[in-house]
């Protein structure tokens, strides 16, 4: 025998639908069920065409009365001939490819759904799902809690359906450089990772806002902006497991420089309140529910006691002042 020919089955658009090694025996082609490929185009015969192997190892096509006929590359219509390496042949909308045995192939590509972890979980079209109604139903809790009088729905759902928006287009240019690097769309995922982290970011400056509350001499920004860095590096470590096939460490390598170069920009820019002080100013702006008690205040009758005591304390030093000045004069007056 020759050299090893495999026979590619391609439609209209060049996609390959199957693949089959030629050997000795016959190869009959067509919709028929009896066939060794079986063609799934109707304007096929159920019996199409036969291919055989010839004494010296090589092939013969036999279109077999076909009612379309078989073409060949150049659009004539034939009866039989040779079959070789490179031959193409149409029957119906279908194309028979012959291409050697030895001919490389592309490499696998990677497939995300055997993804493991969170992130993995969010390849569920009902986990991500979930995420999205978990960051709706944060961003309603905390717009009614800090509202001093009853909000209407539209008014708690417009701060979290903007959140949406900005996570939505964020997810889609993820998504599609994941079409053309795996061919795997992904956008609810993305979306759904996206928004699992704004979630967090969102509850992690609620956490310390409320410890600048009950603390307000207290200065955590340098911790939060630290720990915000870590979730926006986890945050594109998910995005690169989602779309390539980087190890964990390669990935987090990645986000780590690109996160710690935004925040470096950030630094440079010379933002003020970005970190730091200017973060703990602002965390008394929001209500808090909680009863009086727990509040780092004295009460009304604590707090004017103690203006008494304060009073008292400045009218004697006022009274010391007083009197040691007019002292020395009283001294220095002539004596009669």
């Amino acid at each position: 025998m020759g050299e090893t020919m495999i026979l590619e089955v391609a439609d209209q658009r060049g996609r390959i639908l199957q693949r089959h090694r030629l050997g000795a025996a016959p190869v009959s082609v067509g919709r028929g069920l009896r066939n060794a490929v079986i063609l799934d185009d109707p304007y096929v015969d159920p019996d199409h065409l036969v291919i055989e192997a010839e004494r010296d190892g090589t092939y013969q096509f036999r279109d077999l009365s076909s009612i379309n006929g078989t073409w060949e590359a150049h659009h004539r219509r034939v009866s039989d001939g040779a079959v070789r390496i490179g031959t193409e042949l149409k029957v119906g909308r279908t194309t028979l490819r012959f291409v050697s045995a030895d001919l490389p192939v592309a490499a696998a590509l990677y497939d995300p759904s055997a993804q493991t972890g969170i992130v993995g979980r969010l390849l569920e079209p009902r986990i991500a799902a979930l995420s999205l109604a978990l960051y709706m139903t944060t961003s309603a809790g905390l717009k009614y809690l800090a509202s001093p009088d009853d909000p209407s729905t539209a008014e708690l759902l417009t701060p979290g359906l903007a959140g949406l928006l900005v996570a939505g287009i964020w997810a889609a240019m993820w998504a599609f450089t994941n079409r053309i690097v795996a061919q795997r769309f992904r956008f609810l995922s993305h979306w759904g990772w996206a928004m699992a982290i704004t979630t967090g970011l969102t509850l992690l400056a609620i956490g310390f806002e409320w410890i600048g509350f009950f603390t307000p001499g207290t200065d955590l920004g340098a911790v939060e902006g630290a720990l915000s860095a870590v979730l926006i590096a986890w945050l594109l470590a998910g995005h690169f497991q989602l779309v390539t096939e980087w190890p964990p460490r390669r990935r987090w390598a990645i986000a780590t420089v690109t996160t710690a170069a935004v925040v470096g920009l950030i630094a440079i820019l010379g933002r003020p309140g970005t970190f730091g002080a200017g973060n703990v100013l602002r965390r008394g702006a929001s209500l808090k529910p909680i009863a009086a008690r727990f509040l780092p205040a004295s009460d009304v009758e604590g707090y004017f006691a103690r203006a008494a005591e304060l009073k008292t304390a400045v009218d004697r030093m006022a009274d010391d002042s007083t009197g040691s000045a007019d002292r020395p004069a009283a001294d220095s007056a002539p004596k009669r």
